[in-house]
């Protein structure tokens, strides 16, 4: 037979010709020894072929209990795999974060390391100074000129206010007279 017939199938034909094997015995007259040769093969080989379907059915199911097993065995891996990748995602974001901020306080570490060299420097600077008695008198000879000069400038100011005054003085006394 070209299909495969399912145990229903099976159940039914065998039925029928059980039937008609019944029928060729209980009629005499019919039967010929041929004819029951023939259907006697023929039930053979449909019992043959329902004993085949039936381990075939029972393979199938135990194929299918596989199948079913592997499936859910699939569905958990899939869910853990999600947990994992949901569990490392979120410590990653943590990490980054954690990274940005380090690098944050390495960049103030950093702008605090060139202030304290510019620190270190003004203080080098200032203790060579400190240190060189030329340069500080050099620096007073210095200061001293420019306080003359300025007391000079003073001077020539306040003569300009009080220039100024007097003019003011007398304008004021010919706008009185006025």
């Amino acid at each position: 037979m070209s299909r495969v017939l399912n145990g229903y199938e099976c159940c039914d034909k065998l039925q029928k010709y059980q039937g008609d094997v019944m029928f060729l015995f209980g009629n005499k007259k019919n039967r010929s020894d041929e004819q029951m040769a023939n259907l006697q093969k023929e039930l053979e080989s449909l019992r043959s072929l329902y004993d085949s379907a039936s381990r075939e059915n029972e393979d199938l199911k135990e194929r299918m209990k596989d199948v079913k097993n592997i499936v859910e065995e699939n569905k958990l891996k899939k869910a853990l795999t999600q947990n994992l990748s949901s569990g490392c995602m979120k410590n990653i974001s943590k990490i980054q974060e954690g990274l940005q901020s380090n690098i944050k306080f390495l960049e103030d570490i950093g702008v605090l390391t060139v202030d304290n060299e510019n620190f270190m420097l003004d203080i080098r600077s200032n203790a060579n100074s400190i240190f060189n008695t030329d340069s500080i008198i050099q620096m007073a000879n210095e200061l001293r000129h420019t306080a003359e000069n300025l007391n000079g400038s003073v001077s020539a100011i306040s003569e300009v206010i009080n220039l100024i005054k007097d003019i003011s003085d007398q304008t004021n006394l010919l706008a009185l007279n006025a």
